[in-house]
């Protein structure tokens, strides 16, 4: 029946992906068996008012999904615990595969092998250790604010209040947010607004040799020109997933909210394909002598400039498709209201 598919949906979705269908599977069977019950002793069939007195004898959803949830998961909390291990598993991975291959490169370059070892481990390891630190204190700070921002999902647990399950709202999977995506790119976008705007001499390339780890800069002087742009397009596209969350599913509004932004960030893309100062060599924030550096960036000239207009050309084709998946569905279909409070 569509009440027990929405009461099923309503309490799954607050429960997490790995054991949700398990649980989705017990809770219909239980509702099932107990409506059969209620039909055999009353002697008839099962019809909407059955269905209603039963779903308000198992209660509200958010209340049966609460019982779900066992486990001490206490660092940022039950609700994001899961989508928080993802995200720093991911990051960790990417930032130690990374330092890894380009020790690897060194070592396999090195003339003297166990002393480019010592030299580059003595030498890497407090900054790969300073890197981890600070990208887990802005993921933990960034899901500390989420806690906080998001909607409560525990429940005022008042027996007296009668529940009614005809409000359910229909499942509507068009509209339905992910979550984990919303929240992984708030992270995302989090970390590279502290990178850019408060660590921006930590922007380039990093290489390994005998004598340790080399680093040449690759924003140059003037590219703070386009930083208000970039900080309004990545401080926008935060707020606006945020309230996404907030809201629940995607309405009218949010989505040309998303088209907007995606808009604006065509037009820093343009900005930066056109000529704008932002990538080069700079030799003041590079490690190691200034001619070494500009040797090094100059030999990697044409692969780095080819790979920065790869990047820039997948982000822009990326953001005109999400543009038009965006127009596709407002055309197509019929989102929810403009606004849904919170």
């Amino acid at each position: 029946m569509e009440l027990v598919d929405r009461y099923v949906h309503e309490v799954g979705r607050h429960l997490p992906r790995r054991n949700r269908a398990d649980i989705e599977t017990e809770i219909r069977s239980l509702i099932e068996d107990t409506m059969d019950g209620y039909a055999k002793k009353q002697g008839r069939d099962v019809d909407e008012d059955m269905v209603v007195a039963v779903l308000q004898e198992f209660g509200n959803p958010d209340k049966v999904a609460a019982s779900y949830r066992t486990g001490k998961q206490y660092l940022v909390g039950p609700e994001l615990f899961p989508i928080f291990k993802i995200v720093l598993t991911v990051v960790v991975t990417v930032l130690s595969a990374l330092y890894l291959i380009g020790m690897l490169i060194a070592l396999g370059n090195a003339e003297d092998f166990m002393g480019t070892l010592w030299s580059i481990v003595s030498g890497t390891l407090p900054e790969y250790l300073s890197s981890i630190t600070g990208v887990l204190g802005i993921i933990v700070i960034v899901f500390a604010i989420l806690e906080r921002v998001l909607p409560d999902l525990e429940i005022d647990l008042d027996e007296d209040e009668e529940w009614d399950p005809r409000k359910l709202e229909k499942i509507d999977d068009t509209n339905q947010v992910s979550r984990a995506g919303q929240i992984i790119g708030i992270v995302f976008l989090a970390i590279l607004l502290v990178l850019f705007n408060f660590f921006p001499h930590l922007v380039g390339i990093y290489m390994f040799t005998d004598e340790g780890m080399g680093f040449v800069s690759v924003l140059v002087d003037g590219y703070e020109q386009l930083m208000p742009w970039i900080n309004i397009w990545w401080i926008a596209s935060i707020l606006l997933k945020v309230f996404i969350l907030r809201q629940g599913q995607w309405t009218t509004a949010t989505r040309l909210g998303e088209i907007g932004i995606n808009l604006l960030g065509l037009y820093v893309l343009y900005q930066i394909f056109t000529g704008v100062p932002f990538l080069g060599v700079n030799p003041e924030w590079s490690s190691g002598s200034v001619e070494w550096a500009v040797t090094l960036f100059e030999s990697l000239r044409p692969v780095a400039s080819l790979l920065t207009k790869m990047i820039l050309g997948i982000i822009f084709i990326v953001s005109v498709f999400e543009i038009v998946g965006q127009v596709w569905k407002l055309v197509t279909n019929r989102p929810a209201p403009a606004w849904r409070a919170p």
